[in-house]
């Protein structure tokens, strides 16, 4: 073995050179607990993340969204076949969205209400206002209530793509799905 990193092939060469080795990493070696202990005091943010979690603004959108595709699909029966599985699909988004913010941020819990309520067939009282004209679904025409579908869904497609850029790796595959999902419906719907 002529030529080798660890000498010309001299059991001495090699022997000294594993010497050599273990001498300089000992220090390293040793001193790495020492240095991980001496860091383990200090802290890279502010402890505890204060406000409202990332995640919070998509449930809110998720369930305008589902609340905006059933008030739609109440109001224009012909559509009901179209919009029950986005409306579906978008309560699933909020509720695996709202049990990811109360895994992470327990304190937000109440934020976040996991409880999303069941489809009824019938608007809630608060239904989502169209984004075109501001009135409720029924007040528009089909097309129009389905292009404010289209708009909302669009929408929350964007608002959780831009999120991936912003939450941590572990969540973006959450968020990125998401997106996904908004933006085939919207792909279905149109």
């Amino acid at each position: 073995m002529t030529g080798s990193v660890l000498g010309d092939g001299d059991p001495t060469d090699r022997e000294l050179s594993r010497r050599r080795l273990l001498a300089l990493a000992g220090p390293t070696v040793l001193a790495g607990p020492a240095l991980l202990a001496g860091l383990g005091g200090c802290t890279l943010g502010t402890g505890a993340p204060s406000g409202p979690d990332p995640l919070e603004p998509l449930v809110d959108r998720a369930r305008a969204d589902a609340a905006l595709a059933e008030a739609v699909a109440a109001a224009h029966p012909e559509l009901a076949g179209r919009l029950t599985p986005v409306a579906e699909a978008r309560r699933a988004h909020a509720q695996a969205l709202a049990q990811e913010v109360v895994r992470a941020r327990p304190d937000r819990t109440s934020a976040v209400a996991l409880t999303t309520p069941p489809a009824t067939g019938a608007p809630p009282p608060d239904a989502a206002r169209s984004p075109i004209n501001g009135r409720a679904p029924a007040a528009t025409d089909s097309r129009t209530a389905l292009t404010a579908v289209v708009d909302a869904l669009d929408a929350g497609r964007a608002q959780a793509a831009d999120a991936t850029r912003v939450v941590p790796r572990y969540r973006a595959g959450l968020v990125g799905s998401v997106a996904a999902c908004c933006a085939g419906e919207v792909a279905m719907l149109q």
